[in-house]
């Protein structure tokens, strides 16, 4: 559905309706779009109580990401992204030189 915002403004009651029912609404502005109401989800986020009961189902335990410690060395980020002395960034990559 289409229309002016002088139209949706009269029949917004109407365009709430339409769009709860999974319509498309797109509101114009001399003749060019400007709007599209959509239908509100919710805030999104994280649900923890799901994310734990995941975790459980899996076997996952404890808060390890299992990453390797060395991935916690600020070293490491330096090196990477070629900020340390020692080192050059390639387009391939960084080098050690």
């Amino acid at each position: 559905m289409e229309l002016t915002v002088r139209e949706a403004k009269m029949r917004l009651s109407e365009l709430v309706v339409a769009v709860q029912n999974g319509e498309r609404v797109i509101i114009k502005e001399w003749g060019k779009p400007v709007v599209e109401l959509i239908r509100y989800r919710g805030c999104g986020g994280i649900d923890f109580e799901k994310l734990e009961a995941t975790r459980k189902c899996l076997g996952i335990s404890g808060n390890r990401e299992g990453w390797p410690q060395e991935f916690n060395d600020p070293k490491l980020s330096r090196q990477v992204l070629g900020l340390d002395e020692g080192t050059r960034r390639t387009g391939a990559g960084t080098c050690l030189t």
